[in-house]
C-alpha cells in the first residue's frame, strides 16, 4: 500500500495529524517512539532468521535420540528452512538507463566526489542518467533489507538540460540530504527505513512464496503502520534536506532549482510531450528526436504569461498527506526565499557536465522512445486516419439528408471533438442530441465536460446526470464535480463530492478486490444463465478438444451483489493422469477466447492442488455443463 492509497483512509489522517502535533510538542519523545518501532521491525525478522537458522544444529543433534526418524526430519524440516529462506532472498530489478563513469564524466562526478565529502554520504557503485526530470539515490538492500546495499544515482537528462550547474548541484546536495552520515542521521535512517520496507513489501507480493508465510501477516500491518507513524519525520526531513541544500549552495541556487524545476514539470506535460505525441495524427512513424529537440524547445517556448500562469498553480498547491515532499510554497518559506523561475542561457545548462557523452546519451535514449513507442504510434495514426474517414462517412450521410440514429449522431459528436478538434461545433452537436436523447449517459458525460472546461456551472446539471444514469460513471462524475467546484472555490460542495467519490471508489475497489480470488470458502451458486446463452457457451467449450469436464457456478458476492460473478471450472484429464501445466495453461487461453459473455466470468482450472473446487462445485445443481 502506497502513501497515496493510504491517504484515502480516515484512519490513516487523523493518525498523521496528532503525530504532527506531537512532533511539534514534544519531538524527542516522538523519535523515540519511530526509533523503537523501527527497531521492532528489525528486530522480528531478524530474530525468525536466526531461529530458523538455529533450528539446523537443534535437528543435526537430534539424530542421537531419534536415530533414523531424525534423518527424516532433518529432511523435511531443511527442506521447509530452505523454501523460506530463499523466499527472504530479496531480488530487487537494478535501475535502467545509460551508466556513466568518471572518465566519461569528470567534471560532474567532481561536483559528486565534492558533495559526498561534505556530508559523508556513501559511494555510488553505479551512475545513471535517466530519461526522467528527476535526480533520486536509489540503494537496493541485499538480504532483506538487511546489511550493505547497492546504491545508485539516478540523473535525468531532462533535468540536466533544464538547470544550471549552480541549481543542479542543489537539487544533488538535497538528494545526498537523505544519505548524509553527519547531518540529520536520525532521520535520514528513518528515511531509508521507510523506503526499505516499501521495496520489501512490494517484492515479496510480486514474488509469490509458501516460505514468506512467516513474515507476510506482519508485514502487513507493521509496514503500513510504520510508514503512516514516520510520515511526519519523513516530511521534515524533506526541509532538512532543502536546508542542506542551502548550506552547501546557497537560498538562491535552491528557490530557482525548486521553481524551475517545477514550472519545467508542467510545460513537459502540458505542452512538449503533448505536441509531440499529436505528430502521430499525421506521421506514421515516430521521426522525432524528443530529447535531442528539448534544450531549443525550452529556450524557445517558455514564454513569460506560460511560466507565470504555471508558478501560479504550482504555488496555490498545499502541502497533503499523500506525499511526504512538501508542497513549493511551503519549501520557499522554510528557506525563507520567494519563487524564482531561472532558465540557464545558451550552453550554460547542465548537461554540459556531461562532456563529449553528451551526444551519444542523447541519441541513445532518442533511439530507445522511438523504438518503445513506434507500435503505440502506429495505432495512433491508424486510429486517427480510420476516425476522419468515419468523420466524413457520417457527414455524407448528414448531407444526403438522411437521419442518423442517436448513436451515430453521438459517434459524429465525439470524432468532431477529438478528431476534427472542433470543440464548438461538438458542443452544439451534443447539446442537440441532448434534447432528443436526455437519458443517454455518455451523451450527458461529454456534454457536462465540455461545459465545464468553458467554466459554465451547467455542466454540473449534466455530470450529476450522468451519475444517475450509470452508476459506472459515478467516480469519474464525482471527480469532475469536485474538482471543478474546488477551483471555483465552492469548498463545501467539493468537500460534498469528493465523500462520495471516496465511498464509490472504496465501494468499487471492495467489489473488484472481491471478484479477483476464489477460494474454497467462497460460496458457489447455480448459474442464471438462459438457455440460449449457456447452449453457446456450450457449444463453444465443446470446440476445444483438450477439454474434458468443465463446471459453471455463480460466485455469491457481498458487494454490488446484483451484478453477477461466474467461475468456469475445468479439468484436461482424468483423475489418475499427471496434471499437465502446458496442455493447462493452453486450454485456458482457449476458453477466454471461447466465453462471449458480457458478465465477468473467473476460470479456474481444478487439477492438482485445485482438486477441491471440482468436489464441491459437482454437487451444485446445473453446474456440469460439459
Amino acid at each position: 500500500m502506497n502513501d497515496i492509497q493510504k491517504s484515502t483512509n480516515e484512519k490513516f489522517e487523523k493518525l498523521i495529524i496528532r503525530l504532527q502535533d506531537k512532533i511539534k510538542r514534544n519531538p524527542k519523545g516522538y523519535q523515540l517512539q519511530v526509533f523503537i518501532l523501527a527497531l521492532l521491525g528489525n528486530l522480528y525478522i531478524g530474530g525468525m532468521i536466526l531461529f530458523l537458522l538455529a533450528l539446523i544444529p537443534l535437528l543435526f543433534l537430534s539424530i542421537l535420540v531419534l536415530k533414523a526418524f531424525a534423518i527424516k526430519l532433518i529432511l523435511i524440516v531443511g527442506f521447509f528452512i530452505w523454501v523460506i529462506l530463499r523466499s527472504l532472498w530479496v531480488k530487487h530489478a537494478p535501475p535502467q538507463g545509460y551508466a556513466i563513469t568518471a572518465t566519461d564524466a569528470p567534471e560532474l562526478f567532481s561536483i559528486i566526489q565534492k558533495l559526498q565529502r561534505q556530508l559523508n554520504a556513501p559511494h555510488f557503485h553505479k551512475v545513471i542518467i535517466v530519461e526522467d526530470l528527476n535526480a533520486g539515490v536509489v540503494q537496493i538492500p541485499r538480504f532483506l533489507g538487511l546489511g550493505s546495499s547497492q546504491n545508485y544515482l539516478l540523473l535525468g537528462l531532462p533535468l540536466l538540460k533544464s538547470l544550471t550547474i549552480e541549481q543542479f548541484t542543489a537539487v544533488l546536495a538535497h538528494e545526498f540530504g537523505h544519505l548524509a552520515k553527519n547531518h540529520a542521521q536520525f532521520s535520514n535512517w528513518i528515511y531509508r527505513q521507510r523506503i526499505r520496507w516499501a521495496q520489501l513489501v512490494e517484492v515479496l507480493e510480486q514474488n509469490q512464496s509458501r516460505g514468506d508465510f512467516l513474515f507476510r501477516p506482519f508485514l502487513s500491518r507493521f509496514v503500513p503502520y510504520f510508514t503512516a507513524y514516520s510520515f511526519p519525520l519523513a516530511q521534515a526531513n524533506e526541509y532538512e534536506a532543502d536546508m542542506i541544500a542551502v548550506q552547501l549552495t546557497s537560498a538562491q541556487a535552491a528557490a530557482e532549482a525548486l521553481t524551475t524545476v517545477s514550472i519545467i514539470s508542467q510545460y513537459l506535460d502540458e505542452k512538449y510531450w503533448t505536441e509531440i505525441y499529436k505528430r502521430a495524427d499525421d506521421t506514421p512513424q515516430p521521426l522525432v528526436a524528443p530529447f535531442f529537440q528539448l534544450s531549443h524547445a525550452l529556450a524557445h517556448d517558455l514564454e513569460k504569461e506560460n511560466t507565470a500562469a504555471w508558478l501560479s498553480l504550482s504555488m496555490q498547491q498545499t502541502t497533503t498527506h499523500q506525499d511526504t515532499h512538501p508542497s513549493l510554497q511551503d519549501r520557499l518559506k522554510a528557506i525563507g526565499v520567494f519563487p524564482e523561475f531561472k532558465y540557464p542561457s545558451a550552453g550554460q545548462s547542465a548537461d554540459r557536465l556531461l562532456g563529449h557523452q553528451l551526444e551519444k546519451v542523447t541519441t541513445t535514449f532518442d533511439q530507445m522512445w522511438q523504438s518503445n513507442i513506434a507500435s503505440s504510434w502506429q495505432d495512433r495514426y491508424q486510429v486517427i486516419q480510420g476516425g476522419k474517414q468515419r468523420l466524413t462517412e457520417l457527414e455524407q450521410k448528414i448531407q444526403q439528408a438522411e437521419e442518423p440514429s442517436i448513436d451515430e449522431a453521438f459517434e459524429r459528436a465525439q470524432l468532431t471533438l477529438f478528431i476534427a478538434k472542433q470543440t464548438d461545433s461538438a458542443c452544439e452537436q451534443l447539446a442537440i442530441l441532448y434534447e432528443k436523447a436526455p437519458n443517454h449517459a455518455e451523451i450527458c458525460l461529454e456534454y457536462g465536460k465540455l461545459l465545464l472546461e468553458r467554466e459554465d456551472d451547467q455542466g454540473c446539471f449534466y455530470i450529476a446526470r450522468a451519475a444517475e444514469l450509470n452508476e459506472f460513471m459515478m467516480t469519474t462524475c464525482y471527480e469532475l464535480l469536485r474538482d471543478f467546484y474546488w477551483q471555483q472555490e465552492q469548498h463545501e460542495q467539493a468537500h460534498y463530492y469528493h465523500g462520495l467519490f471516496l465511498a464509490r471508489f472504496e465501494l468499487e475497489s471492495h467489489a473488484q478486490q472481491e471478484r479477483n480470488q476464489i477460494h474454497l470458502k467462497n460460496k458457489f451458486i447455480s448459474h442464471d444463465l438462459t438457455e440460449v446463452e449457456l447452449n453457446q457457451l456450450t457449444k463453444s467449450l465443446k470446440k476445444i478438444k483438450a477439454l474434458k469436464k468443465a463446471y459453471f457456478v455463480k460466485k455469491k458476492v457481498n458487494y454490488l451483489p446484483y451484478l453477477p460473478c461466474y467461475v468456469l471450472a475445468f479439468s484436461t484429464g482424468s483423475w489418475y493422469q499427471l496434471t499437465n501445466k502446458k496442455r493447462i495453461e493452453d486450454v485456458l487461453q482457449q476458453i477466454q477466447q471461447a466465453i462471449s459473455l458480457d458478465q465477468q466470468v473467473l476460470i479456474l482450472s481444478i487439477e492438482g492442488e485445485n482438486y477441491k473446487f471440482g468436489r464441491k462445485m459437482r454437487w451444485i445443481k446445473r453446474s456440469r455443463i460439459i
